[in-house]
């Protein structure tokens, strides 16, 4: 069974952080392309290095995969917050070739969604299916104020970490999210080889290019 905990990162709404960029995410800016929502709604920058992740419908049933594999783990990278009326609008994942040194990197994604027929209070009270710890964090991305989360999910030998951004817009609960789904090592025979601080900086710092551009356009 998978268990899944949130950890809500404590703090003054007061003052509002903004989301301070990584040195390895500043200094690779100019390699971004634009993305904009179909209807015009939103737009964000992104690396080229990350790939555009599509849904695609099962021969059989009324489910869908994500495509390429790369936009899917063991975990759903592209699909957080598996709440009813959840529908993921953009998604765009770190390519996993990037660690062919070890399959202990499973997934890497940014994400928008938005969660239809909730209230503001519901949107920016998080998911139900997330165990809350401690407050929400207020966060500023391009002068929009966010609830931010930070999440962490379990299974056997499977992990997931994932930041989530929430906020309201023209009545719709909107939620922006980085994902990054790791294996444990040790169950690879012989043992993979572990992410590093580095490795895991400049995943990190790939996605929160995205985050970080980040705009409503009406």
């Amino acid at each position: 069974m998978r268990l899944i905990s949130v950890l809500l990162l404590a703090g003054s709404t007061a003052v509002l952080p903004q989301v301070v960029p990584s040195k390895r995410a500043t200094a690779e800016r100019h390699a971004l392309k634009a993305f904009v929502s179909p209807d015009g709604t939103f737009s964000f920058n992104y690396p080229d290095l990350l790939n555009r992740c599509e849904q695609k419908l099962q021969r059989t049933g009324e489910g869908y995969y994500w495509t390429p594999d790369t936009c899917a783990g063991f975990s759903g990278v592209c699909d957080v917050a598996l709440d009813p009326n959840y529908v993921t609008l953009a998604c765009f994942a770190y390519p996993r070739n990037e660690f062919t040194d070890t399959p202990a990197f499973e997934a890497a994604a940014f994400s928008v969604s938005i969660i239809e027929k909730l209230s503001e209070k519901e949107c920016l009270e998080g998911s139900r299916n997330w165990t809350i710890v401690r407050r929400a964090k207020t966060a500023t991305i391009q002068g929009r104020q966010f609830k931010l989360f930070e999440t962490e999910g379990a299974a056997t030998s499977h992990g997931m970490r994932t930041e989530v951004y929430r906020t309201v817009h023209d009545g719709r609960c909107y939620q922006l999210a980085t994902a990054v789904a790791v294996t444990n090592p040790d169950v690879f025979d012989p043992p993979a080889r572990k992410l590093t601080e580095l490795d895991r900086n400049e995943v990190n710092g790939r996605l929160k290019q995205a985050l970080e551009s980040f705009r409503f356009l009406r």
